[in-house]
């Protein structure tokens, strides 16, 4: 993504204190073989994660990701973001929205706000946007619409926290020529859950938020963080699930949808929720974090949730989500549940340190990132100065990129593309795209470690694999 637009910020060392300022503009130089030759060939080392020998190693020691900062003008301060179907959204704290269609970088839209931004709500499909400012009076704008400004949504009265968008319809072959959204899930500052449907048609006499109510209020009514839903994939199971997170606490609510009362969509969770009112609720706690968030990755399909992580403040809350007919009478349905922590501080050497060494640094507390991501393969957690990345198979930091920051610079934030798996981090004035590099380039090693051995085979290359199992 913005291959004119983007300066590389990352290098094949990948444990090193300082970034170079590199001449080549783009991620991708013309000829890819000079894609690493801009630093000196003593700085090209790979890292040891324990899971491969040497001679494996020198294989292919390119970096796992590539973070490259995104040169593009930000006017004021960066304070939410937004990216689906590479469709782009910056809001800036002079309540200024700026829109880029990626496929087409070089148009940059600046649309007037007129009210202080809070937080940005894109659906999969990239076209439907809510606005949420601090104020309470949220906006909606339609990529669709000639008139491409920011609409008030008055039912929407409330500091908005997440929204959950029903992905598989929106990306259907139905939704995406719909004007709708069909049901989403709104989560409140309050603590409300509230369920809503959003049109971009143009009908006189009709809002463009339509069917908006409560539906179940969380008893202990902090700010949901998080929140995701999920209508399961087979038409003999009618059931869905919805997952709610807040600083401290996440919630499964398992049941049946309602009976669709008009094509949009509208109650459909009522039903659901309301075999949990008045009783007593399950939940997982654990301590909290300022930054906490809750995130989802999409099976290949990209319809149907497959995982979830939530940043807390001992680690990644990460699980499978198990839809199996046998699990239809479970209320919890997150399964394989892991608490992934956080990587230690490591003390620095000079003039670089080494995540090799893992060397704890006395009396000091963990760490817990601003923000964190999924990949395929990989946890992606964004601290205060750098970006490292923990493979998801054994836990281990196998790629850290300190983050070139300005001395009044402030990191932000993490965002993906759900559709087109790209990934960014942005601070208060600067956008930075990570590309991954065969990020399932080590994965084959992992696997035969634990004596997996065909599925090693389906990730390994041929030559890697024979200097693995030969020189091992």
């Amino acid at each position: 993504m913005f291959d004119e637009y983007v300066e590389h910020a990352g290098t094949s060392e990948v444990t090193r204190r300082m970034v170079p300022q590199l001449e080549d503009q783009g991620f991708e130089p013309d000829d890819p073989s000079l894609a690493f030759q801009t630093e000196p060939e003593s700085m090209l080392t790979s890292l040891e994660t324990g899971y491969f020998s040497a001679g494996a190693a020198e294989l292919d020691n390119n970096p796992l990701f590539v973070l490259g900062r995104v040169q593009v003008d930000i006017p004021g301060s960066l304070v939410a973001f937004a990216i689906a179907s590479d469709m782009l959204y910056m809001g800036c704290s002079n309540d200024l929205l700026i829109h880029i269609n990626l496929k087409n970088p070089e148009k940059i839209v600046k649309i007037p706000v007129k009210a202080p931004i809070y937080r940005l709500f894109l659906d999969p499909s990239g076209r439907h946007l809510v606005i949420a400012t601090s104020q309470g009076d949220n906006l909606y704008l339609c990529s669709q619409w000639r008139e491409f400004l920011p609409r008030p949504i008055k039912s929407f009265k409330m500091i908005i926290e997440s929204i959950a968008w029903n992905s598989a319809f929106l990306l259907s072959s139905i939704g995406t020529s719909a004007t709708g959204t069909r049901e989403i899930l709104i989560g409140g500052r309050n603590g409300i859950l509230y369920e809503a449907v959003l049109d971009s048609k143009e009908e006189i006499f009709k809002s463009h938020d339509r069917n908006v109510n409560s539906v179940f209020t969380l008893p202990e009514r902090q700010p949901i963080t998080g929140l995701c839903f999920q209508w399961f994939p087979t038409p003999e199971n009618r059931r869905g699930l919805v997952i709610v997170s807040t600083a401290t606490r996440i919630y499964q609510f398992v049941g049946a949808p309602g009976d669709r009362r008009s094509d949009d969509g509208a109650r459909m969770f009522t039903s659901l929720f309301s075999a949990y009112k008045g009783s007593e609720l399950k939940f997982l706690e654990l301590p909290g974090s300022e930054h906490s968030e809750l995130h989802t990755q999409f099976a290949r399909d990209k319809t149907q949730i497959a995982s979830v992580a939530w940043l807390t403040g001992q680690g990644i809350y990460h699980g499978t989500i198990n839809y199996s007919p046998s699990n239809s009478t479970n209320d919890a349905l997150i399964d394989s549940a892991q608490l992934v922590p956080y990587p230690s501080p490591v003390v620095p050497a000079s003039p670089a340190f080494s995540v090799r060494s893992n060397t704890k640094q006395p009396n000091v507390t963990m760490e817990v990132p601003v923000s964190v991501g999924l990949t395929e393969f990989h946890f992606l957690t964004l601290f205060n100065d750098c970006l490292r990345t923990i493979n998801k198979l054994d836990s281990k930091v196998d790629f850290e990129e300190i983050i070139p920051l300005k001395p009044t610079e402030r990191i932000m934030g993490l965002s993906s593309d759900p559709v087109n798996k790209t990934y960014w981090a942005y601070t208060d004035s600067s956008l930075f795209e990570l590309t991954t590099k065969n990020e399932s380039r080590d994965v084959w090693q992992i696997y035969m470690r634990r004596g997996e051995h065909d599925t090693a085979l389906d990730y390994a290359q041929v030559s890697s694999f024979l200097t693995f199992y030969f020189d091992d």
